[in-house]
């Protein structure tokens, strides 16, 4: 069972890299990222907003995992995008 999971975890570790690795997924990302709203700041945090605040981190430490670069990158590309 545990094998299983392991062998699901690191498809997707590698469907998430190959993803990462185009623009277009990269845009993808980063629009699913901004529904999360996670840097907005709340002075009271409803469950609704908590659990998309929380989606949001859990996709983060995924880009971490992967690759610590990816997140920096996307916010740089980003910023280049948006900038011209």
């Amino acid at each position: 069972m545990e094998q299983e999971i392991d062998k699901e975890y690191n498809a997707l570790v590698g469907n998430f890299k190959s993803m990462l690795a185009r623009a277009d997924g990269r845009e993808v990302i980063w629009y699913v990222l901004s529904l999360t709203d996670m840097y907005s700041i709340r002075q009271e945090g409803d469950a609704y907003n908590e659990g998309r605040r929380s989606i949001g981190v859990d996709i983060l430490q995924m880009l971490e995992e992967v690759d610590p670069t990816l997140y920096p990158q996307l916010l740089l590309t980003k910023h280049e995008d948006t900038n011209g």
